[in-house]
């Protein structure tokens, strides 16, 4: 019963990213599930692939069908990055010139899933018995770096119930990006608008902790630009940086700054 109850919350977890794949979806015409050719189309050894699949762009997903199975094989493109995406196995999995098929730790409760280097997913974390009550809930975003040390994504939010967002444009779809600082050490993240209404503030989410999974070391400060300073930890073991007590506008402009 646990390991159903953990599942199930971790679906409900990536539903932010998972509407905002979707609101792609019916505005690009790009599937949410997408086959791994998709997103690399230059890896021809990728191109008869069925045991694996991408979840939006940034997420890849290797099922276990094989009864007694305690491993899988996962295999990653070349020059990609990925890491683990449960907590506590973040660490960076291939980052190889070439292709690889790494063999890895698949127990019974556990579905393989890897975040792409050079993404940011957006979850929602709070427990809830139905998607209607995580609306007001704050968003923690899930930032895997780049072999350039660099991640991006968007959030799409609406009011979830009616036409408005077609109607009035009364939706939001936000851009994160985390850059290396320019002419200094460290990075910035910023969100801006990258569609929809500015002057649309949804349910005034917030943003309350922010994962960054490839800093090899630790931070000398965070801080909002031109705010107060941030708190946070880091885990040398993992390589991840967390940020906690963000409190930020989950659908404002801002901008942190992480001071090596």
């Amino acid at each position: 019963m646990g390991q159903l109850r953990d599942a199930v919350r971790e679906r409900y977890a990536l539903l932010p990213y998972l509407y905002t794949a979707f609101e792609e979806a019916e505005r690009e015409g790009t599937p949410v599930m997408r086959p791994m050719f998709f997103e690399f189309p230059a890896e021809e050894s990728l191109y008869g692939e069925q045991g694996q699949w991408m979840a939006g762009d940034a997420l890849l997903v290797r099922p276990v069908v094989q009864a007694g199975a305690t491993t899988a094989e996962v295999k990653f493109p070349s020059g990609s990055r990925w890491y683990g995406f449960r907590d506590g196995h973040r660490n960076a999995v291939h980052a190889g010139p070439g292709a690889a098929t790494v063999v890895v730790d698949a127990p019974v409760h556990v579905i393989p899933v890897f975040q792409r280097g050079g993404t940011i997913v957006s979850r929602q974390e709070r427990p809830r018995r139905c998607s209607a009550m995580m609306s007001r809930d704050p968003f923690t975003l899930v930032a895997a770096l780049s072999a350039d040390g660099s991640a991006s994504g968007e959030l799409y939010v609406d009011d979830g119930i009616s036409y408005d967002h077609e109607r009035k444009g009364s939706f939001q779809r936000r851009r994160f990006e985390l850059v290396p600082e320019a002419g200094a050490a460290g990075w910035v993240l910023r969100s801006t608008l990258a569609a929809g209404s500015a002057d649309w503030e949804g349910e005034r989410n917030t943003v309350e902790r922010i994962v960054v999974a490839g800093v090899t070391s630790a931070p000398s400060a965070v801080r909002v630009r031109g705010g107060d300073e941030l708190e946070f930890d880091h885990d040398p073991a993992q390589a991840v940086l967390t940020v906690r007590r963000v409190g930020l506008g989950a659908l404002d402009n801002w901008a942190i700054e992480i001071v090596a």
